[in-house]
């Protein structure tokens, strides 16, 4: 890159979802795109974005993030949230390039209202709070698995959401 950083490559493609309904993110596959950007996301500024043709189903697109630098993917999705029904969260992934600390889940339920000036989060449990932040039960190493074989990985968590939940942040994290 200009920078001299190193670039991170990750395609991704996501869902949130009742395990019974449908998705509940827009645009999850990023197939539809206005301006070189994908339709419903918002997207970090340290690197690049591309609609990628190389999916893990084989046909729509995907997101290609070249990081430059720490790189959000996220959408958050607005209530109501039914206390005691579970929810899910999956999307596939691929780590086109890295050192195995490129990119992760990141998560939150949120508590203070829609449009509030301070966002609150619901405390979770730390088996959900972990989950939501990346595999492996350790906020500090849970990376998505960096195979760089070509192949996509599935990541899929289900959980509760807090009785007081207003909103769900989905977010998938790039590093450099």
């Amino acid at each position: 890159t200009s920078t001299g950083a190193t670039t991170q490559n990750v395609s991704l493609s996501g869902t949130v979802s009742l395990p019974t309904s449908v998705n509940l993110l827009a645009n999850p596959d990023f197939d539809s795109w206005t301006s070189g950007k994908p339709d419903g996301w918002t997207l970090g500024t340290t690197g690049t974005v591309t609609q990628s043709s190389s999916t893990a189903s084989g046909s729509g697109s995907a997101l290609q993030i070249a990081a430059t630098g720490t790189f959000a993917t996220t959408q958050t999705i607005v209530g109501p949230f039914t206390s005691g029904k579970q929810y899910k969260v999956s999307f596939k992934y691929k780590v086109v390039s890295g050192d195995g600390t490129d990119a992760r889940i990141w998560c939150n339920w949120i508590t203070s209202a829609v449009g509030a000036t301070t966002t609150t989060y619901a405390a979770l449990s730390l088996a959900d709070s972990l989950a939501l932040k990346g595999p492996g039960g350790n906020v500090t190493t849970a990376y998505l698995t960096d195979n760089r074989t070509g192949t996509w990985n599935t990541y899929t968590y289900l959980f509760y959401p807090p009785t007081n939940a207003t909103q769900f942040s989905f977010q998938v994290r790039t590093y450099t």
